[in-house]
């Protein structure tokens, strides 16, 4: 039995097809933990306070300056910890992601 021409190529092809597809959702379902997670960020950053807290060593800094570890202490206390670390785990996973998908052979970049 003898094999058609060309089979393994196009065996090779679409292998590499799929591939850069499973990578192309890939990326597209990190871009989109990415915004959930930094509008969850954004939503317990406002609810906690932190930001009014935050603008407050623009506007008020001679006094942050004298109780500067009270109000260090403050912050951190403020600080939506799980939502950061959420936020910066998908953040790590897209650029995982888009490192993994700029090292494969299927981007071709273009020249200007």
């Amino acid at each position: 039995m003898e094999m058609p021409n060309g089979l393994y190529e196009k065996v090779m092809q679409c292998i590499a097809y799929e591939s850069e597809k499973r990578l192309k959702i890939r990326i597209y379902w990190s871009l989109l933990f990415v915004v959930t997670t930094s509008l969850w960020l954004y939503r317990d950053l406002i609810s906690t306070g932190f930001i009014e807290s935050f603008k407050l060593t623009f506007t008020d800094s001679a006094v942050i300056i004298v109780y500067w570890n009270d109000f260090v202490s403050a912050l951190i206390e403020e600080l939506p910890f799980m939502s950061v670390m959420a936020c910066l785990i998908a953040v790590f996973a897209l650029l995982k992601s888009l490192k993994k998908y700029y090292e494969s052979s299927f981007f071709q970049p273009t020249k200007i």
